[in-house]
């Protein structure tokens, strides 16, 4: 198949997905939005607010629809941060909440 013809096609579907994705309810668009009732145990979100690569809005997203299935959940946001941690300070708390949350819902004793 030709290149050209190869790149039509390609646009033609994202155009598709786009339209499609945007239709649906914020709730759905995503799969925390519908898998949160199902969440058998507490959840930790932590999320770097700069993440280019993970919408900030997915946690968001995922931290709604945890509360409002009545679901134990904690959100972490970790200003200035992208998606791979690249700061040291925000890497030590990214340890420091997990080291908590675990303590808190799963401690050792």
């Amino acid at each position: 198949m030709p290149t050209f013809r190869k790149a039509a096609i390609r646009k033609c579907c994202a155009r598709t997905c786009a339209r499609n994705w945007a239709s649906r309810p914020a709730t759905t668009r995503s799969p925390p939005g519908r898998f949160a009732a199902k969440a058998d145990a507490p959840v930790l979100l932590i999320h770097g607010k700069d993440d280019t690569v993970v919408a900030y809005r997915q946690s968001t997203t995922m931290a709604d629809a945890l509360k409002d299935a009545g679901k134990p959940y904690e959100m972490v946001t970790l200003a200035s941060e992208d998606h791979w941690l690249s700061r040291e300070e925000t890497r030590k708390r990214m340890l420091s909440e997990t080291m908590r949350f675990v303590q808190k819902y799963n401690p050792a004793d």
